[in-house]
C-alpha cells in the first residue's frame, strides 16, 4: 500500500483560498476539534455528512 502524499501547509491554505474542492479535515476527536482546530477545517463528523455531495475530484487533506 502506498503512503499518502505529504503537502506543504502554505500550499493547503492557497488551495483553500481559491475556493476549489479542497477540504481540510481535522482527524482528532470531536472534543479536540471543538477545543482547537485550524481555521477552515471541518471535523471527521462533518466530512462523513458531506460524502454524498463530494465531487469525485475533491482533494481531502487530513491533519
Amino acid at each position: 500500500m502506498s503512503q499518502p502524499a505529504r503537502i506543504n501547509v502554505q500550499l493547503v491554505y492557497e488551495k483553500l483560498g481559491k475556493g476549489n474542492s479542497t477540504l481540510l479535515v481535522c482527524a482528532y476527536s470531536q472534543e479536540k476539534f471543538d477545543a482547537s482546530h485550524l481555521e477552515g477545517a471541518i471535523s471527521l463528523n462533518e466530512l462523513e455528512s458531506k460524502i454524498p455531495q463530494l465531487q469525485m475530484d475533491a482533494e481531502i487533506v487530513f491533519y
